[in-house]
């Protein structure tokens, strides 16, 4: 499996660039000497609150959720949160769990997908007894799935997507039946 899905090579020189991280089935040893070294991987950086019409005439409070105080905050009330990422998920727990009323937006459709088959075609190449036995221990796996950039996630992306979706085909469409 290792060689069919390895990532491609990368090179860091002393100061500011790498040596390989992989070449071929072959996991190879590295020295990094970057001089700084920033791994910045926050997602959407500033907090965007958009402006939306009539959004003025809400009664209430509106907050990034950079800025949420807590579920407690909002025992016995109505809310709304708009978005459907890992902090909405995480806040909607909150707010429900401290007996909110909560109401989640997003604008695009839920990816479902089915876990065994998500884990064995990404996520098994990097972390896994086989990635272990060749010489890929946690960190490093973790350093070079951050070291992906946004642009290039399609590329990798994509076709583990449409295996999937060849793999799991009877699965999506009985779900679609539903």
């Amino acid at each position: 499996m290792l060689e069919q899905h390895h990532l491609p090579e990368r090179r860091i020189r002393p100061g500011n660039e790498a040596v390989d991280t992989c070449g071929g089935s072959e996991w190879r040893n590295h020295h990094f000497t970057p001089v700084p070294m920033v791994l910045a991987a926050g997602n959407a950086g500033f907090p965007n609150m958009p402006n939306i019409p009539g959004m003025q005439a809400l009664q209430g409070v509106e907050h990034h959720s950079s800025d949420h105080p807590g579920g407690e905050t909002y025992a016995g009330k109505r809310c709304v949160v708009t978005g459907s990422n890992n902090s909405a998920h995480d806040i909607c727990a909150d707010l429900a769990e401290h007996g909110a009323d909560v109401t989640m937006l997003q604008r695009s459709s839920t990816l479902v997908v089915r876990s065994e088959t998500m884990l064995r075609l990404s996520c098994n190449v990097l972390y896994s007894e086989q990635a272990v036995a060749a010489g890929l221990m946690t960190e490093r796996a973790d350093l070079m799935t951050a070291s992906i950039s946004y642009r290039l996630s399609p590329t990798v992306q994509t076709p583990i997507w449409q295996q999937i979706a060849r793999e799991d085909a009877s699965f999506y469409k009985r779900l679609g039946a539903v």
